[in-house]
């Protein structure tokens, strides 16, 4: 396991590993999988478009940064309050 790596490619001498707070790369010979966890990441692409369009926009749940159900609900039931 390689927390907090990326890969950057897989070329014919092995995988190049990336760091993902340093840049730097190595490379891993002989590798016969490569298994990825991708970091979540907020969805906030319409967040603009409709600001605007002058519409109150309330953030709640994933648009904000990746959320549990539970917190995501809560989230959704205060905004919900709020419009």
């Amino acid at each position: 396991m390689l927390p907090n790596t990326d890969v950057a490619r897989v070329d014919a001498h092995g995988v190049v590993a990336e760091n993902a707070y340093t840049g730097s790369e190595s490379t891993i010979p002989d590798i016969e999988r490569v298994v990825v966890s991708d970091a979540a990441h907020a969805c906030d692409e319409l967040v603009d478009a409709l600001r605007r369009d002058a519409r109150l926009v309330v953030l709640a749940g994933d648009c904000v940064s990746p959320r549990g159900v539970d917190v995501a609900m809560a989230e959704g039931a205060i905004a919900g309050r709020e419009i």
